[in-house]
């Protein structure tokens, strides 16, 4: 019996590449024996200001900051840098944090995977980067299209957000970011690219619906991970820290949405791979972006 010809598409091909190198580079770089007591010191402290605060506080503290880095991961090339130094940085916390208390690296890493809050958070990461590569495809392929001056008003709005995010962070820090700048930023980018939508048609259509519905989509996951996690937090300070466990009760249900939402986000792309598995070339001048 044959097995059934199927290819991956083209975003979902990338997102699987870069969710599975965020993984193997977080796990071998937290390993890592670093030892830097400055570090770590500063990390410290700055945790115990986060979860020091109110549930509803705490997840404005810990949402926007992180939806702030997935927005600027979807910025072609500068995304994929900003991706790298995040996780990198992140990684070598994990790996100071291990030295300093003698648990290992990779041991806190490994407690950080059994938490529901990392499988929402790390992959919404993925598919933003994964989402700026897949637009430098699309520019290039559809640049001729009426695009370009869309195209690059985008690139300055985002490099715009990228200067503003390390100017506030050296001098306000996390807590000056708020949902309403992120929404605003989105806002923005989500907009330009709907105007692109509405120049084109048939299989460009379907390709910029995507990065749309890529978009709202991480902000949607973003805001579930930080909902989970402050919920972990409070439940990790109490007196039976393993409750933060139970948060999987939740998140099942909410990882089998964000499943469906984007395979329903994506569904053209499914149908068509599995109907045509060798033709990826054909345009489609009936899709509509619907919610």
């Amino acid at each position: 019996m044959e097995s059934k010809a199927y290819k991956i598409p083209r975003v979902r091909r990338i997102f699987l590449i870069t969710f599975i190198v965020e993984l193997v580079a977080f796990a071998i770089i937290s390993a890592l024996p670093i030892r830097d007591p400055a570090l770590y010191s500063s990390f410290m402290k700055e945790d115990s200001n986060i979860t020091s605060q109110p549930y509803f506080s705490l997840w404005l503290s810990i949402f926007p900051h992180n939806l702030m880095i997935g927005s600027m991961e979807f910025i072609p090339i500068i995304g994929l840098l900003m991706f790298i130094i995040s996780m990198g940085e992140t990684a070598v916390v994990v790996a100071v944090e291990g030295t300093a208390t003698h648990v290992g690296g990779f041991s806190i890493f490994a407690s950080l995977m059994l938490l529901p809050h990392s499988w929402l958070e790390l992959p919404s990461y993925a598919v933003a980067v994964s989402t700026g590569i897949y637009i430098i495809y699309v520019y290039s392929k559809y640049k001729d299209q009426g695009i370009s001056k869309l195209f690059w008003t985008y690139i300055m709005a985002s490099v715009i957000e990228f200067v503003s995010y390390f100017a506030f962070a050296s001098y306000f820090g996390i807590a000056a970011y708020s949902v309403l700048f992120d929404v605003i930023v989105d806002g923005i980018a989500i907009l330009l690219f709907y105007l692109m939508y509405k120049k084109v048609s048939g299989e460009a259509k379907r390709n910029i619906g995507t990065i749309i519905y890529m978009y709202l989509f991480v902000i949607i996951e973003l805001g579930f991970a930080g909902a989970i996690e402050s919920t972990e937090i409070k439940l990790e300070e109490s007196t039976h820290p393993l409750y933060a466990l139970l948060m999987w009760i939740p998140s099942v249900f909410i990882i089998v949405f964000l499943i469906m939402l984007y395979r329903y986000w994506d569904k053209y792309e499914y149908s068509k791979y599995m109907k045509n598995p060798g033709n990826n070339n054909e345009d489609n001048n009936d899709f509509e972006i619907k919610f």
